[in-house]
């Protein structure tokens, strides 16, 4: 069985997610993209890399706007971050 995890504006995120369900949901990738604006996130997978499709959202990130809920597909040292 699989963790959810539900986020919200202002909220850091606890794990590589995979989404499956958002509402306006915006993120802060710039720690690991180095990206300086906010980043659209939703349950549609757009890309194959990890870092371009918009269905994943990474540990410590920050939540900006909207919220989401998402499975756990990573989490500790085995983060992309991590």
């Amino acid at each position: 069985m699989s963790d959810l995890v539900e986020i919200k504006s202002g909220d850091v995120v606890p794990a590589d997610i995979r989404l499956i369900e958002s509402q306006n949901l915006k993120v802060d990738n710039s720690a690991i993209t180095g990206e300086s604006y906010p980043i659209n996130r939703g349950p549609d997978c757009t890309d194959i890399d990890p870092l371009e499709t918009i269905n994943l959202a990474f540990y410590s990130t920050s939540v900006l706007q909207g919220s989401g809920t998402g499975i756990v597909i990573k989490c500790g040292d085995d983060t992309v971050i991590g």
